[in-house]
């Protein structure tokens, strides 16, 4: 009977060691894969702020323009107003 039973803990005692064994591996796989989808995101996130800071400096430079035509046309409108105000006096 004593012999059956370390027999039993033998093989449980196995059962352990092989089950901590895969787990440390699981672990291991787990950490490398979570590592590369880090460095994934990271490389997403790094070409997002670069294609906003692209999309920034397009609408900086659509401002810019709206600002300058704006202004032309005002000026245009100015000088419309001051030809008719004196043609009509």
């Amino acid at each position: 009977m004593e012999d059956r039973r370390s027999e039993l803990e033998g093989i449980v005692e196995a059962a352990r060691v092989a089950t901590a064994a895969q787990f440390a591996e699981l672990g291991a796989r787990m950490d490398l894969r979570f590592t590369e989808f880090r460095s994934d995101i990271n490389a997403r996130f790094a070409e997002q702020r670069e294609a906003n800071g692209k999309l920034e400096t397009l609408i900086e430079r659509r401002f810019g323009d709206l600002i300058k035509w704006s202004f032309v046309f005002w000026c245009g409108a100015v000088g419309a107003i001051a030809m008719l105000a004196r043609a009509l006096r």
